[in-house]
């Protein structure tokens, strides 16, 4: 199990990257041109396909800052900081 920090270098999007490199690395795939979008709140990613969130808690110990949300299929690091969620 991979502990994953909220604490980073750069980008506050990074905190989340290897939690997406997984999940394109199982099959998803962005559904826009580009990785990161941004907005005035943080960054965000759309992804093509459905979250897989029992691979996520098998491979991840996940900090308290860091928020799987089945019902809105996203995941979520610091209150929209950074969003991962489903098209």
């Amino acid at each position: 199990m991979i502990e994953l920090s909220d604490k980073c270098e750069g980008s506050k999007y990074n905190v989340l990257e290897p939690v997406l490199q997984l999940l394109l690395a199982r099959g998803n795939r962005i559904a826009t041109d580009y990785r990161w979008g941004s907005n005035p709140t943080g960054y965000f990613c759309l992804l093509a396909e459905e979250i897989d969130f029992d691979l996520i808690e098998r491979e991840f110990k996940l900090p308290e800052t860091v928020k799987l949300s089945r019902d809105y299929n996203e995941i979520d690091y610091g209150f929209g900081t950074v969003v991962i969620r489903c098209a």
